[in-house]
């Protein structure tokens, strides 16, 4: 029973990659799909749900840009993908691979939280705070117990 408790946190942060994953897959091929209607109703969508200018996001959302904003979500979405298969599979470095990735942009974050504070960044920084400090923990505790031996 308690290796089955143990293993609900476990279970959360697979679904949360997994959840995660989907919502970027979806926005990076929306986001390429959107050109193919070309920029226009883009940056009009875009400035009705931000109250930015028209012409100063015309003037930053090219064409390429665009592309490459959703070729770049599409590839974290597939780095989620990874993390969630990798720690589903109880692959030995999963667990690392998941807090040196997760861990690397809680500086980042915490930067976005000062420079804007918004409550959907600051429930991300906790939920990536608890995974980090969760799956750390279980490193530690299922970490190789070295062997005291009498020659020292």
């Amino acid at each position: 029973m308690s290796r089955v408790r143990g293993e609900t946190g476990l279970a959360l942060i697979i679904a949360w990659k997994a959840v995660k994953a989907v919502i970027l897959l979806v926005a990076g091929i929306g986001l390429l799909v959107s050109l193919g209607s070309g920029l226009t109703p883009l940056i009009e969508r875009i400035a009705d749900v931000t109250h930015v200018a028209p012409d100063l996001l015309e003037s930053r959302l090219t064409r390429r840009n665009v592309t490459l904003g959703g070729l770049g979500l599409i590839g974290v979405a597939a780095f989620n993908v990874m993390e969630a298969v990798v720690l589903y599979s109880r692959k030995p470095w999963g667990e690392w691979l998941v807090v040196l990735a997760t861990s690397s942009l809680i500086p980042i974050e915490i930067w976005r939280i000062v420079e804007a504070p918004h409550a959907v960044r600051i429930a991300t920084l906790l939920v990536n705070l608890l995974i980090v400090w969760y799956l750390a923990r279980r490193l530690r505790r299922h970490r190789p117990v070295e062997k005291l031996t009498a020659d020292g």
